[in-house]
């Protein structure tokens, strides 16, 4: 497979960053043609790899959104990724599962730690995730926003920013329920460093 190289572009150095570090996590970033319309119209998500479409401006925030929803996705459930992480393979394996290990209502199942990432896979998770990864890329946390569509328009993007600049925003708690970071507060007590840090960057 022959992957063309990047045209130039502004934000070519900051893909280069974005591409290599998701690649040291596991995850793969080809730029090529779409093999098929997904959730948006540049990027296409299947298993552990995402498609970027080759023949348009390249949005970062959106291939590190989409690296976000493929992190905080079960392992167990990463293979059936393909283009949507509502598709209903993957809700059917999610339901199969709960069914079998989620007997406790009253601890809502917190002794199983799969339990635990599948309540918080949501899209807050995600954004979270892709502002510790613009950090530790070492690129602008403001390139997450630049599609102001994703978040429902400017004002909310620079909402969410903004949250997120202060650790306050709800996805950070998501994040921490699965295991994958700390709140502030649990790290002091624990004696970890709190987001952005990131205990673990692939759920389990």
């Amino acid at each position: 497979m022959t992957i063309q190289p990047l045209p130039q572009h502004p934000c070519n150095d900051y893909f280069i960053r974005i591409r290599d570090f998701l690649a040291s996590i596991g995850i793969t970033v080809l730029l090529q043609p779409l093999p098929k319309k997904g959730f948006f119209s540049r990027t296409y998500i299947s298993n552990t790899t995402i498609f970027v479409s080759e023949n348009s401006d390249i949005s970062l925030g959106e291939v590190l959104h989409e690296a976000g929803h493929i992190a905080t996705m079960p392992s167990q459930f990463r293979h059936l990724i393909d283009g949507d992480i509502e598709a209903p393979e993957i809700l059917e394996a999610i339901k199969q599962y709960l069914d079998e290990h989620f007997h406790d209502q009253l601890s809502c199942g917190l002794e199983d730690p799969t339990c635990r990432a599948i309540f918080q896979i949501d899209d807050p998770a995600a954004t979270a995730w892709s502002y510790a990864a613009a950090l530790e890329c070492g690129v602008p946390t403001e390139i997450l926003f630049c599609d102001h569509e994703s978040f429902g328009g400017l004002k909310q993007s620079r909402e969410i920013h903004h949250m997120l600049s202060l650790n306050a925003y709800i996805g950070i708690n998501s994040l921490a329920a699965s295991g994958m970071t700390c709140q502030r507060t649990a790290a002091k007590f624990l004696g970890k460093k709190p987001f952005p840090h990131m205990e673990k960057w692939m759920q389990i």
